[in-house]
């Protein structure tokens, strides 16, 4: 499990403009032939294939098969430049690009299907039939219900000395679900320990990882998972200008990306609060007259971890808090909704540091979640989730009474 380099994208992935795959075949189809039943995509599912390691082998042990997503990409890469304009060759070499290349290939993948629906909607692979809408859609269906699985492997840290390996999504999600498990355990410690012996993420390993991974990282992988979801958002409205919504949705993937940039806001968010709050030790330091006895009082107090000093320091009062004060509507004017959801976070962060133990900054966190969903979208993860519709009309306050409007 380590991260993958890289460097040789640039070489691999060509831009757009000038990219073969985008370009006309020459004769009288430009957009070339349907290859479905053709040798080539049998060779491509073989090369795809893969064996689980988490599953028991039992007794008999064999050599786990391997995919070969180079294959995948040369494969892909030469039937789309030189033979087909076929959106399911598209969405495999997508997949690849995501294991080879993890969310550059991601984007630079979506920029080219992108642009393959635009020039080729009318004439591309599979063919368009009347009263079959299901039969265009299906790279589409694949690329919401496959793809997104590929997602989680997106890695979340850097190698450091401490911990010699990157970890991932995947590891991260399976990671709190064992914690749990060992918080319920007779004997959390031995239960842990199994779970290190046997390969599995530790969540304090995890943990530390993330804290010795630079901030500049985070910062990249939170831009370039805004880029996918714009791009994301740019494939699925195109899709609804010649579908219902009903009939095509990318909500899957693009929930997973989003599920990983929440990740990424939250260590942001904890990161720097952090440094706001050593700012303002730093600045009670020089304010504080120069004597031999503060000094080294000053220097122990920022020895101590940070839970100690709080609980030894006196509560920010309203006054002092970094939150701006709200102003009468009249005169708030944001400039934008990002900015709004700025605030929010800024908020949530607040009170969840002020007040941990009140349901409402993890209510504006759900909110902060739900800033790029549609209410559909917000219906479904909850459907997914709970199975229960009234438990969201009650939380937003939408459930039916006998004085409510909504029940007439």
């Amino acid at each position: 499990m380590s991260l993958k380099k890289t460097t040789s994208l640039k070489k691999n992935l060509k831009r757009e403009d000038r990219d073969p795959i985008l370009v006309p075949l020459a004769g009288t189809k430009p957009a070339g032939e349907f290859l479905a039943y053709d040798p080539i995509y049998n060779k491509i599912r073989l090369a795809r294939q893969e064996d689980d390691p988490s599953l028991p082998q039992g007794v008999w042990k064999k050599s786990l098969k391997v995919s070969d997503f180079k294959e995948v990409e040369k494969i892909t890469t030469e039937a789309l430049s030189t033979r087909s304009k076929d959106f399911q060759l598209m969405v495999w070499l997508i997949e690849a690009w995501v294991k080879l290349y993890q969310l550059q290939g991601l984007i630079r993948g979506l920029k080219l299907l992108n642009a393959l629906c635009l020039t080729f909607w009318e004439t591309g692979y599979p063919p368009l039939k009347r009263g079959d809408n299901d039969y265009r859609l299906a790279p589409f269906h694949w690329l919401n219900e496959k793809l997104s699985a590929r997602i989680s492997e997106i890695f979340i840290s850097e190698t450091s000395l401490s911990e010699p390996i990157s970890y991932r999504f995947l590891d991260w999600k399976e990671a709190l679900s064992l914690e749990k498990t060992f918080q319920k355990s007779d004997d959390p410690e031995t239960s842990e320990k199994k779970a290190q012996d046997e390969g599995r993420p530790i969540l304090k390993n995890l943990q530390r990882a993330i804290s010795d991974t630079s901030s500049a990282f985070y910062q990249a992988l939170a831009q370039n998972l805004e880029t996918a979801l714009q791009e994301i958002e740019t494939l699925e409205k195109f899709l609804l200008t010649h579908y219902q919504s009903s009939e095509v949705s990318l909500y899957q993937l693009r929930r997973n990306v989003n599920d990983i940039l929440d990740l990424i806001h939250q260590i942001d968010a904890e990161r720097g609060e952090i440094s706001s709050q050593e700012k303002i030790i730093q600045k009670e330091v020089q304010s504080i007259p120069s004597s031999p006895s503060s000094e080294d009082t000053l220097q122990k107090d920022l020895r101590k971890p940070q839970a100690l000093q709080e609980s030894e320091s006196t509560p920010i009062s309203k006054e002092e808090s970094p939150v701006p004060k709200p102003t009468n509507s009249s005169s708030t004017a944001f400039q934008s909704r990002e900015e709004a959801y700025t605030l929010l976070q800024q908020i949530q962060t607040y009170l969840m540091d002020t007040e941990p133990h009140s349901p409402a900054p993890y209510l504006i966190k759900r909110a902060l979640k739900w800033e790029h969903m549609s209410l559909e979208d917000v219906f479904r993860e909850v459907l997914d989730e709970t199975g229960d519709l009234n438990q969201l009309l009650t939380l937003l306050g939408m459930q039916k009474t006998p004085h409510s409007p909504i029940s007439e």
